[in-house]
């Protein structure tokens, strides 16, 4: 609705790299949405977006995301 296409994919792009870049650790989604300058409910909407793509990054117990080593 706000914004453009444009500006969503290049969020994602940006998403998936910030958390292959934090490998071998993970990243809070709080963190995340810092570092993207959206809040957390964005970061899950793109986050179900991005599974839709079939896209799966791995969401510990804490809920903290790593991009799993398989995907490369």
């Amino acid at each position: 609705m706000f914004g453009n296409k444009k500006d969503k994919n290049d969020r994602l792009h940006q998403l998936v790299a910030i958390v292959k870049s934090h490998r071998p650790n993970s990243i809070s989604q709080a963190e995340l949405a810092r570092k993207l300058s959206v809040g957390r409910s964005t970061v899950l909407k793109d986050l179900g977006i991005l599974e839709q793509q079939s896209l799966y990054l791995v969401e510990d117990s804490d809920g903290n995301l790593s991009y799993p080593d398989w995907l490369d």
